[in-house]
């Protein structure tokens, strides 16, 4: 129970808890849900992050499957907590994103979460269709039901409105059962609405997923291509803005005498507290992964200069006219680490390898890759256990087709 001693032993303990290196939601989500619980009573678990973590479709999929079992909240913590991940664990979880950038930003939010949960109404429910034609139906479970949150069911139905839908719960100590008898109802224009509602629910949450990376990397492109076709379709045919769809408006006037674009680099300035350890993350493109990477010790006093070479670890992404590295994941990483490199196809024949530097530029090692094929490949790396003698900080790898060398890729060690 929530005793005053209670609440004091658990601040307590999380007080005392130190904390270093990354987040891995997934197991974290996995060893809360195998504590044991009580039968017949609801459980709730608050994920209070800043969003520099690991996090993986499979995390939004545990979340999914679990909402009849648990309740999840997702708590942003700190001057600029990664937004996309805070509202990704909401939406799957059919619930509110709560951010908190300073101190009296975190009581204001404990005031609005406590408000949120505080009057629980049903639980363990379950939502039967009795010889209702329904499909498309979000979420595939449902979450308890509090006086802030309303059972909410998306779906489309063929054939005609007749059969029942049974709701079936516990209120308290009490078993809770309801009929909506479908013949009752006709479908109406006024409710036109619910179709593009339907239809925005399912484009954010194949959005959220496509934010996030899978743990089965070699699949990651085709589904990545899947979920981009599938948003686009349901884009055109709903008439809705999205990722890869979006209104045209059309001016008479023109702003360039030549008729010929012109490119405006716009600077994009670091969050507040924020520093450039957090540059990197992953990135996903449409093409086949392959490749494995033989790992050979380089010794030597060579030194990496990036004015010298003409490099900037800060400039845009490379366009696909050479071979380079094009993200790595997690950053930062704590032991392993998974580079994604792009290979041009003049470069198929020329002797490829990586080099790391570390943070005063001096090299660390050298590997070849056996990259034989153009396209994009992944290489991991245990770093922690390739070289165990480093010290945490930033370091850089760079590849090398023959002569030419690409921009440095820069990552953050976090080590344990």
């Amino acid at each position: 129970p929530a005793t005053r001693e209670n609440i004091d032993m658990a601040i307590a303990a999380i007080n005392n808890k130190p904390g270093g290196g990354g987040t891995e939601l997934l197991n974290a989500l996995n060893t809360a849900l195998s504590l044991p619980g009580t039968e017949y009573f609801s459980r709730t678990f608050v994920i209070a992050t800043d969003g520099y973590v690991s996090v993986e479709r499979e995390s939004y999929d545990l979340i999914r499957k679990n909402l009849g079992n648990a309740n999840f909240f997702a708590f942003g913590i700190g001057s600029s907590p990664n937004r996309s991940i805070i509202e990704g664990i909401a939406h799957v979880g059919m619930g509110e994103p709560f951010i908190a950038l300073n101190q009296n930003d975190a009581e204001i939010s404990a005031v609005r979460f406590r408000k949120y949960i505080e009057y629980p109404v049903l639980t363990n429910i379950d939502v039967n269709f009795t010889t209702f034609g329904i499909y498309d139906v979000e979420p595939p479970y449902i979450p308890d039901v509090f006086a802030e949150r309303p059972v909410i069911i998306f779906g489309k139905y063929m054939g005609d409105l007749s059969g029942k839908i049974k709701i079936s719960g516990l209120s308290g100590s009490q078993t809770y059962t309801d009929h909506l008898d479908v013949s009752r109802y006709k479908a109406d224009s006024n409710n036109e609405a619910l179709r593009y509602l339907w239809a925005r629910h399912k484009i954010r949450l194949m959005d959220d997923y496509a934010r996030v990376p899978s743990k089965d990397r070699i699949s990651e492109p085709d589904y990545n291509y899947s979920i981009k076709k599938e948003i686009t379709a349901l884009g055109l045919k709903y008439n809705l803005l999205t990722r890869y769809t979006s209104f045209v408006a059309v001016d008479s006037i023109a702003r360039t005498d030549s008729g010929s674009a012109v490119t405006v680099k716009q600077p994009l300035p670091l969050p507040e507290g924020v520093t450039d350890a957090a540059l990197g993350g992953y990135s996903t493109w449409g093409a086949t992964a392959s490749g494995f990477a033989t790992a050979g010790h380089f010794s030597g006093s060579e030194s990496y200069n990036t004015p010298d070479k003409g490099m900037n670890a800060g400039q845009g992404q490379q366009e696909w006219q050479s071979s380079h590295i094009v993200s790595v994941f997690p950053n930062p990483f704590t032991s392993q680490i998974s580079l994604r490199i792009f290979i041009h196809e003049r470069d198929v024949a020329e002797l490829k390898t990586i080099k790391l530097y570390n943070a005063l530029g001096k090299l660390v090692d050298v590997f070849e890759i056996t990259a034989g094929d153009e396209g994009w490949h992944f290489i991991e790396l245990d770093f922690s256990a390739k070289y165990p003698e480093l010290p945490p900080g930033m370091y850089s790898a760079v590849l090398l087709a023959g002569e030419k060398q690409s921009p440095p890729v820069r990552m953050l060690y976090m080590k344990r």
